[in-house]
C-alpha cells in the first residue's frame, strides 16, 4: 500500500511537471529574449562610442565660425581713425560741431551691429523652446556612447521590426552589428512573440467561456420558444416527407444536418473570438494610453493613443518615442505583449481569408446542387 502511494504521488508530480514544462519554456524563451536585447544594447554602445576630442575640436570650429564677425569688426578701425581726423578738423574746438560729426562714427559700426544681431538671432538661447534631440549621448571614460536607454530601445525595435529610427549606427561596424543582431534576433523575438499571442488567447477563451455558454444558452431558449408556433404543422409535413425517401437519403440528411450544425458552431466560435479580440486590443490600447500619458512627459492621452497604435502595429514612424527613464521596462513589456495580440489578430484575419477563399470556390459548383421539392428533384 505505501509502495502504491508513494508511486500515486510520483505520477502526479510526472504530470504537473508535463503541465508545467510548456510555460517554462515559453518563459525561458522570453528571458533569452530580454537577455538578448540588454546584451545589444551593451555591444551598439561599445562599437558607437567616440572619443570626446572629436567633439571637442568640431565645438572650436564652431565657436571660430561664430567670431568671424568680431574680426570684421576689428577691420572697421580704418574707417574710425578717419571720422575723428574730420570730426577734429572741421570742429575746431566747437562742442556743437563735434556732436553733429558723430554720426560719422555710427555709420562705422551700423554695418558690423547689422551683422551682429544676425548672428545672435540665428544662435539659439537658452530660454528658446528646443525641439528634443534625436541623439543623446553619455560620456564614460572619456568616450561619447549612447544612453542606455536609447541603446536597449534600439535592440528592442530592431529585433520587433518597429525600427523608431531615433538613434541610427553612424559606423561601418555598427551597421554590420545590426544586420548581423537582426537575422539572429528577428525569428528569436517573433517565436517569443508568437508563444505569448497563444498563451494569451488561451487566457482570453478561458475567462470569456462562461459569458459566451451563457449567450448561448439564451439564444436557444429563444429559438425554441419562437418554433413552438406551428410546430404541429411542421412535424406532420416533414414525416410525409420522409417517408417518401429511402432510409439511405434519411441517413444522409441526419448527417447532413449534423455537420450543417457543426459548421455553426464553428462559424459562430470564429465570429465571437474576432470579436472578443477586436475589444481586448482596444481595452489594452486605452489601458495602456492612460498609463503612459500619466508617466510620459509631454505626451497626451490623445498622442499616447496615437504611439500605441502606430508601434503596436509595428509601423513604427519614430516621432513619438518612450522618454522615461524609469518607466522603459514597463514600456517594453506593455509593447512586447500588444505585440502578441497583434499577432493574433494577424492570425485570425488569415483564418478568415482562407475560408472566404474557400467559400467563393465552393459558390462556383452552384449550378451543379440538386434541390429537392416535395420529394421531388
Amino acid at each position: 500500500m505505501v509502495f502504491h502511494s508513494r508511486s500515486t504521488k510520483a505520477s502526479k508530480k510526472k504530470i504537473d511537471l508535463a503541465k508545467l514544462k510548456p510555460y517554462l519554456l515559453n518563459a525561458g524563451i522570453v528571458l533569452l529574449v530580454g537577455v538578448y536585447v540588454y546584451a545589444g544594447a551593451l555591444l551598439i554602445q561599445f562599437i558607437e562610442r567616440v572619443p570626446v576630442r572629436v567633439e571637442e575640436s568640431s565645438r572650436v570650429r564652431r565657436d571660430n565660425e561664430n567670431d568671424m564677425p568680431i574680426i570684421a569688426m576689428d577691420r572697421s578701425k580704418e574707417c574710425v581713425l578717419q571720422a575723428l581726423r574730420r570730426i577734429v578738423v572741421n570742429s575746431n574746438g566747437n562742442c556743437t560741431h563735434v556732436q553733429k560729426n558723430m554720426s560719422l562714427l555710427d555709420a562705422c559700426y551700423a554695418s558690423d551691429l547689422r551683422k551682429l544681431d544676425s548672428v545672435y538671432e540665428a544662435t539659439p538661447t537658452e530660454e528658446e523652446p528646443k525641439e528634443p534631440a534625436l541623439k543623446k549621448y553619455e560620456i564614460v571614460d572619456g568616450y561619447e556612447q549612447w544612453t542606455t536607454t536609447d541603446a536597449i530601445l534600439f535592440c528592442f525595435t530592431v529585433i520587433t521590426t518597429i525600427g523608431y529610427g531615433n538613434v541610427a549606427p553612424q559606423s561601418f561596424w555598427g551597421r554590420v552589428f545590426v544586420i548581423i543582431y537582426g537575422t539572429i534576433g528577428i525569428p528569436t523575438a517573433m517565436m517569443a512573440i508568437a508563444n505569448v499571442g497563444k498563451f494569451l488567447a488561451t487566457l482570453l477563451k478561458t475567462w470569456t467561456r462562461p459569458f459566451l455558454l451563457l449567450c448561448r444558452r439564451v439564444k436557444r431558449k429563444m429559438h425554441r420558444k419562437e418554433g413552438n408556433t406551428g410546430s404541429e404543422v411542421k412535424e406532420t409535413q416533414r414525416l410525409m416527407e420522409s417517408s417518401k425517401r429511402k432510409a439511405k437519403k434519411i441517413e444522409d440528411d441526419i448527417s447532413s444536418h449534423e455537420d450543417e450544425e457543426a459548421d455553426e458552431d464553428v462559424e459562430e466560435s470564429d465570429v465571437t473570438e474576432t470579436i472578443v479580440l477586436f475589444v481586448a486590443f482596444l481595452i489594452y490600447i486605452i489601458a495602456g494610453s492612460l498609463l503612459m500619458s500619466y508617466y510620459e512627459e509631454g505626451m497626451t492621452f490623445g498622442l499616447a493613443i496615437y504611439f500605441n497604435f502606430v508601434t503596436l502595429t509595428t509601423i513604427g514612424l519614430g516621432d513619438l518615442v518612450p522618454q522615461s527613464t524609469d518607466w522603459l521596462f514597463v514600456t517594453l513589456i506593455y509593447c512586447a505583449i500588444g505585440l502578441a495580440l497583434t499577432t493574433i489578430a494577424i492570425e485570425i484575419a488569415a483564418d478568415t481569408l482562407k475560408k472566404l477563399h474557400y467559400f467563393g470556390r465552393k459558390l462556383d459548383n452552384v449550378q451543379n446542387v440538386q434541390i429537392w421539392f416535395g420529394g421531388q428533384k
